[in-house]
């Protein structure tokens, strides 16, 4: 995620799962409903992650026995 304002200099930081569950199930600010794209980018997130710990574990699986 890049956070670019002119009271910050360039940067990235990561999100953790809980911060995206939290956007996703309430929305920012306590609001649902509210950021309606930001909640679906957060839940896509989420669910590329979790394919993605899926497939590293079975590459990694693989590889033990290749």
């Amino acid at each position: 995620m890049e956070f670019k304002d002119a009271g910050y200099s360039d940067q990235l930081a990561a999100v953790s799962d809980q911060t995206l569950q939290c956007i996703v199930d309430q929305g920012f600010f306590g609001a649902p409903g509210s950021l309606a794209d930001a909640r679906s980018a957060c839940a896509e997130l989420l669910f590329a992650r979790a394919v993605i710990q899926a497939q590293t574990l079975k590459i990694a699986e693989l590889s033990t026995h290749g």
